[in-house]
């Protein structure tokens, strides 16, 4: 149950993380990544990747110290 449920986490941090970078160079290409307002591409990127590479490290240590 809890494998399913990381790896659908998993799976939805990676498309935040994809589909913000892909909005983001989308706005690049148009004038310029939007800093002044509401990102939702910019915040989904930042979040996603974050959690991401915070949640690896939290299994990496669960698996030495396990």
């Amino acid at each position: 149950h809890s494998i399913i449920l990381g790896i659908i986490t998993t799976v939805l941090l990676i498309a935040a993380t994809v589909l913000g970078l892909l909005d983001m160079r989308r706005q690049e290409k148009n004038g310029g990544i939007k800093t002044d307002m509401f990102n939702p591409g910019l915040l989904g990127h930042g979040i996603g990747g974050a959690v991401l590479v915070v949640g690896a490290v939290m299994c990496c240590i669960a698996n030495i110290i396990h």
